[in-house]
Parts: C-alpha cells; sequence; structure tokens
C-alpha cells in the first residue's frame, strides 16, 4: 500500500515501474462472473505484499512453494483464477489510495423500507470487507490488513434507523475462519463482538464455522466468570432438584428412617 507521507520522488519511482497485467477470476466460476483483466504497477504491487513479490520476482514457485495453486505466473502477467474481481478491484483501491469500501446510507424516506435497505447494504459491505481482508493476508499485505480491521471495526458503530448495530453474521465469519491463521486480528475481533453482544437471535451454533464457536465458549469462559443471575438462579434450582431426586432414591431404597423428609419434586 502506497503510503501517505512517501514524497515525490518516491511516488514517481512507484508509478513509473512496468505495468502488470493480472486476470482474476475464472471462467466456471460458481458465482457466473468473467474473468476481468486489470493493470497496475509492478512496484505497487510488490509493496508490503511477500506474496506479490515472490510471484513477479519468479522465485520459489515450485510444487512445494507456498504460492502452489494460488497464482499463476507468466512474463509480466499474474493468474489469480480462485479470486474474485470485485475483491481484487477494491484491493488495487486501497493500495493506490489507502481508501477502503465506503458504506452509502439507503436513500428512500420510507421507515420500513430504509430499515431493510440498511440492513442488506451493511451486509454486503462488511462481507467485502471480510473478503478483502482475506485477499490481504493472501497477498501477506499487513498495512493492508490494519485499514481493513479498523474498517470492519467502524462498520459496527453505523447504526439503523432503530439504532441497531450489526456485526458479523455465520457468511462473514466463514469467511475469516477460512482465510486466516488460528491467531489472527480479525478473529479475535469477531469473537470478541460475539462474546460481548451475541444473544439467542444470532442463530444456532452449528450455523457458524465450529473453530469460530471453540474460541466464543472460550471467550465466554474468560470473560464471564461470575455467571449473571439468571443463570445462578438456574443453577441452584437444578441443584435442589437433584438434592430432592436422591432423596427419593434413598427412600425408595429404605435409607430414610422418617418418610416425611421426603418433598414433592
Amino acid at each position: 500500500m502506497a503510503e501517505a507521507d512517501m514524497d515525490v520522488g518516491e511516488t514517481l519511482s512507484l508509478l513509473s515501474s512496468p505495468i502488470v497485467e493480472i486476470v482474476v477470476g475464472k471462467p466456471d466460476s460458481s458465482d457466473g462472473l468473467q474473468p476481468r483483466t486489470f493493470f497496475a504497477h509492478k512496484d505497487v504491487l510488490v509493496l508490503n505484499s511477500h506474496f506479490f513479490a515472490k510471484a513477479l520476482n519468479k522465485r520459489d514457485l515450485d510444487s512445494e512453494s507456498a504460492l502452489a495453486g494460488w497464482v499463476e505466473v507468466e512474463p509480466e502477467v499474474v493468474n489469480l483464477p480462485e479470486d474474485k474481481p470485485e475483491v481484487f478491484a477494491n484491493y488495487l483501491v486501497l493500495i493506490y489510495h489507502g481508501k477502503t469500501p465506503s458504506f452509502r446510507e439507503p436513500d428512500t424516506a420510507d421507515l420500513h423500507e430504509y430499515h431493510k435497505e440498511f440492513l442488506a447494504r451493511l451486509e454486503k459491505h462488511q462481507g467485502l470487507l471480510c473478503y478483502l481482508y482475506v485477499f490481504a493476508e493472501k497477498a501477506q499485505n499487513v498495512p493492508a490488513k490494519r485499514f481493513l480491521l479498523a474498517a470492519m471495526v467502524d462498520s459496527t458503530k453505523l447504526k439503523n434507523n432503530n439504532g441497531d448495530v450489526y456485526f458479523a453474521g455465520p457468511l462473514e465469519v466463514a469467511t475469516i475462519y477460512n482465510g486466516t491463521q488460528k491467531s489472527d486480528p480479525m478473529r479475535k475481533f469477531v469473537t470478541a463482538c460475539a462474546v460481548s453482544y451475541g444473544h439467542d437471535g444470532w442463530g444456532k451454533a452449528s450455523e457458524f464455522h465450529p473453530e469460530f464457536v471453540d474460541d466464543l465458549v472460550a471467550g465466554i469462559w474468560e470473560h464471564r466468570s461470575v455467571p449473571p443471575e439468571q443463570i445462578r438462579k438456574q443453577t441452584k434450582m437444578a441443584s435442589h432438584w437433584l438434592q430432592e431426586l436422591s432423596r427419593v432414591q434413598r427412600a425408595e431404597e429404605g435409607e430414610l428412617s422418617d418418610p416425611s423428609d421426603i418433598h414433592n419434586v
């Protein structure tokens, strides 16, 4: 990503480097989109990206390379068949201009339509941020990941017309967990949101990525060390019920001398 504090000479050097052709997508993709061809300056692609540096320098691209299967390289051409053109287009905007996708509020005056459209747009916005983050992970571009994590945090502060805010759902969580490492900051963020704000309206655990569920449970155990009042009440009731059940069983076995000690359960 081009740094904002670079001087004119450094910028000119980046923008005068050779042009690289990048073909993104494949004809038989499940989303029906056709491959798109992009052009970018080699030094802009390589800046902060170990992935593109290795690809464009054509080093270590053998069958055992970490890049194998992710990228196909021809002279001054990079093929990214497994990626989405929309995602790569936004990645170029990010590395050239330092800008992440912006969220546009609905322009309708109808409150019901506004609420519904706001939610649909925000889901798409957060989904795109997650796809972009995973691509930045693939590109090994840490500064880009920082920008996108900040954008994801900001997206959880956007309020609908009833004051609701929204967090990553099952699809966004799956995108992040399928494309990042175990200790990744974005994983920690979506888990922290669920630990702090999750409720029974979020759906079943089976709808979420299994590693996310593991992280969520661990987070709850860590941050909810003192059970809420309702849970304490339910635990006490369950304990009382088990004690009464034990007394009944003992009475049936003739272990209680006074049958009046038995209580209904």
